[in-house]
């Protein structure tokens, strides 16, 4: 089990920002709500509901600039591979977008209600968890291979997990009571841990 890695992102209060950043901002008309960055913290991502700032913070470059709905949450990897939840202001609707620096990569819409997204830490794989909904996109966890655009289901019945923790094209999925590793291209479990 220890060859799963978890991608672990740094949200940090946007307040602790120096004065002269946020004041930028402000000068942007930019409202900022939220901010985190990849585990290296060479890339940020900052935000409101309606716009996100993806910046290369060691070279000081603004990388991307996004227009959502009602942006929810974002995943950063060491890499620069980012991933936008943008939930709708309609119901029964979300999205994901994925960029590699400044290159939009592709955008996946659903039928159902977003829970959560995650990102391979080596950004390779997207997941994203749906809702409960009435139609085919309910309670679906989809991988997505990045490079290839790839969907795969994995067929997780009507269990969610809060973390995706990815190795060897494979995925953990952490549930309350314990831990279940299924393989991403079939989708099919393969076994159980206990916690």
């Amino acid at each position: 089990m220890n060859e799963f890695t978890l991608l672990k992102n740094f949200e940090f209060d946007t307040l602790s920002l120096p004065d002269l950043l946020r004041n930028r901002f402000a000068r942007l008309n930019f409202d900022i709500s939220y901010a985190k960055s990849s585990e290296n913290n060479k890339y940020c991502a900052f935000w409101n509901s309606e716009h996100l700032l993806f910046l290369d913070w060691e070279k000081g470059i603004k990388l991307t600039q996004y227009k959502g709905t009602d942006i929810a949450n974002c995943w950063i990897t060491n890499t620069g591979i980012l991933l936008v939840e943008d939930w709708s202001d309609s119901s029964l609707n979300g999205k994901i977008t994925i960029f590699y620096g400044q290159e939009k990569l592709f955008t996946r819409s659903f039928k159902a209600n977003i829970l959560n997204t995650g990102l391979s830490p080596d950004g390779k794989y997207a997941a994203v968890q749906l809702l409960r909904s009435n139609n085919a996109h309910s309670n679906q966890l989809f991988i997505y291979d990045i490079a290839t655009k790839k969907r795969y289901t994995i067929n997780k019945g009507y269990l969610t997990s809060d973390t995706y923790a990815f190795a060897n094209d494979k995925v953990l999925l952490n549930y309350k009571d314990f831990k279940a590793i299924y393989d991403i291209s079939t989708g099919n479990f393969v076994r159980k841990i206990n916690n």
